[in-house]
């Protein structure tokens, strides 16, 4: 008798949430149906009219965000300008979504929420560079079967996304995260202090007052937000580059990996690669300090495998071929799901830089490649763009930085996807957009 008057309540209990959330997603459609056709006036200028604006979604890492180029200068920020030139303000908009040292993996895992908050018509999607170092998550590729529910769950995400009710909660869930995210992702207190810590990063010879003005900037800022462990990498990165202090570097480093906060990399930690080759230089040098070194090195690996066994994937060593396979079943899933999604997609690769000693360029480029050719997606050959400019004769200086592109460099990149998009016929002039 309990037992049924239990079940009876439960039965109950579930018609309830059944009809509320029919009643919400109807109430849902109505008042979107009311608030688009009669609440918000049709204004050129309005928030509304650039939601109906084209939508390009930029996702990659940090050659898609920008670096080692100013704010502003980023091969997105150049295809706005040429897209607003070309048809005018307001009837294209692009996003970038660029994250540095995001490898495929984390990219896999966030796009769906970057599309349901984007909303795009067309992605431009530059990936699988970080995998041959930030090998962060690797783990969840090398334990799923192909085999698995894989399928079923994008088909289900997609359905679900036509409901109303499923993207307001999805929605109230991203903001909870990215508000969580934004308390480890600062912006400098100290006016100048962006400029100063690029300079002393990315310049081959800063002068000694911006390096220590660097270090002061970070040290404020560690101060403020000890959990970002962007901060000691960059610390790090200043004490083994410019002041050639590799035990201090270590140090800062290691801290870094000790933090629980996110960088604005993503989930990977920059630390990991930096720890990865101070031992690799360690273990090809003699002497009592480089000894030393090595066995402070592995005693903190050994110690940081045990606290964390999925960040620990990171101190690996991946063949090519690993990297490889991972990279291009992260890729394929992700043209399978922006494809159900009915969104126009365009894959494009790395620039092509000789002085770049890189051991993913050879592998990423072709395999992207590759990809875009077996499933038919439009392609942007950014390597072959960049090796003939290179091979007729212009200067290697004239288009890269240091290990990015510089802003004439970006601004080609924005040049060849500006070309594809036109040629593809996705933005039309008369507004008609495909």
């Amino acid at each position: 008798m309990k037992s049924h008057k239990i079940m009876h309540s439960l039965a109950a209990f579930l018609m309830g949430l059944f009809l509320t959330l029919i009643l919400l997603e109807a109430g849902l459609r109505i008042v979107g149906a009311v608030y688009h056709k009669e609440i918000v006036p049709v204004d050129l200028s309005s928030a509304l009219y650039q939601k109906k604006s084209y939508t390009i979604l930029c996702l990659g890492n940090s050659f898609t965000a920008g670096a080692e180029a100013l704010e502003g200068q980023s091969y997105p920020d150049d295809l706005q300008r040429l897209l607003d030139k070309k048809f005018g303000e307001g009837k294209n908009r692009v996003i970038n979504f660029g994250r540095v040292n995001q490898n495929t993996r984390e990219l896999l895992d966030v796009l769906e929420s970057f599309i349901r908050e984007t909303n795009p018509n067309l992605i431009l999607l530059q990936t699988g560079q970080p995998n041959w170092w930030n090998y962060y998550k690797y783990s969840d590729y090398s334990n799923r079967s192909r085999v698995n529910s894989e399928k079923p769950r994008f088909f289900t995400n997609n359905i679900l996304f036509h409901s109303h009710t499923y993207r307001l909660f999805m929605s109230l869930c991203n903001d909870i995260i990215n508000k969580r995210d934004a308390a480890e992702m600062h912006d400098y207190r100290t006016e100048g202090c962006p400029e100063i810590v690029r300079g002393a990063c990315y310049k081959r010879h800063p002068d000694e007052e911006m390096v220590n003005k660097a270090i002061k900037c970070l040290k404020e800022q560690i101060n403020l937000y000890p959990n970002d462990p962007e901060y000691y990498g960059m610390m790090g990165r200043i004490y083994q580059d410019q002041k050639k202090n590799q035990q201090e570097a270590l140090k800062w480093y290691m801290k870094g990996l000790k933090t629980e906060g996110r960088g604005s990399g993503g989930q990977w930690n920059p630390s990991f690669l930096r720890i990865q080759k101070m031992r690799r230089a360690m273990a090809q040098r003699t002497g009592r300090p480089a000894e030393i070194m090595r066995k402070e090195i592995d005693r903190f690996i050994e110690e940081y495998e045990k606290e964390n066994t999925e960040g620990s994937n990171n101190f690996m060593r991946l063949t090519d071929e690993e990297v490889s396979r991972w990279a291009e079943s992260d890729i394929r899933d992700m043209v399978d799901i922006i494809r159900k999604k009915n969104i126009k997609l365009i894959l494009q690769n790395y620039p092509f830089d000789p002085k770049n000693k890189s051991r993913a360029f050879p592998f990423i480029n072709p395999l992207l490649r590759n990809i875009a050719k077996d499933l038919n997606v439009p392609f942007v050959d950014d390597a072959m763009l960049f090796k003939k400019m290179l091979d007729a004769g212009a200067k290697r200086d004239d288009y890269f930085a240091i290990a990015h592109c510089n802003a004439r460099g970006y601004e080609m990149m924005a040049k060849n996807v500006y070309d594809k998009i036109l040629e593809e016929k996705f933005v039309e002039l008369n507004g008609q957009n495909n």
